[in-house]
């Protein structure tokens, strides 16, 4: 896996999305598409599902309309690989258009 430069990790912390993190990685001098191509199957793999079924999917409300309708959820698959170690995801609401995180502790 390509290693990211110092103090990126932090700035990526507080994207509110994919867009916005691979903005930053290009902007910080890596190329998201590389990037992508190095990291191990196993976070690949929850790309496809773009879910993990582990997690109580009926927990993923947004907070600003109350929308829970998995159809209209988005989950910012690249902001949440980058923060897993806080312990959330990051979705997307297409309905009013917020960003939010989910923790699963």
């Amino acid at each position: 896996m390509i290693k990211l430069p110092e103090g990126l990790l932090e700035k990526l912390k507080e994207a509110e999305g994919d867009v916005q993190v691979c903005t930053l990685l290009a902007e910080n001098g890596v190329d998201p598409e590389e990037f992508e191509k190095s990291l191990p199957e196993d976070v690949l793999e929850q790309v496809q599902g773009g879910t993990d079924e582990t997690r109580k999917l009926t927990d993923c409300i947004c907070p600003n309309c109350g929308n829970a309708d998995r159809d209209v959820l988005s989950r910012q698959f690249w902001l949440s690989w980058l923060i897993i170690p806080d312990g959330c995801s990051a979705y997307r609401c297409r309905k009013c258009d917020t960003y939010f995180r989910v923790a699963w502790f």
